[in-house]
């Protein structure tokens, strides 16, 4: 999944991971026309997202990861 998450930020789409559907699993296999016997675990709705989809801002790895203990910066 996280593959897919990727090439679809590469070609411009947006994505996620959900499980909210679970909720409504008879509905959304109907919608899908899966079988009585298939269960679902996640879904990845994909799409063209509205509005500003631009880079991303990220912090320096030094700042959101340690190494071999907490608070100890990672090197880099």
């Amino acid at each position: 999944m996280q593959n897919i998450i990727l090439a679809c930020r590469a070609f411009g789409l947006g994505t996620l991971i959900t499980t909210n559907h679970i909720r409504c699993e008879d509905e959304v296999k109907a919608v899908l026309g899966l079988p009585a016997d298939v269960s679902t675990y996640a879904l990845m709705p994909i799409g063209f997202p509205e509005g500003k989809f631009g880079p991303l801002a990220r912090k320096p790895v030094a700042e959101v990861a340690y190494a071999n203990r907490w608070g100890v910066a990672w090197p880099g």
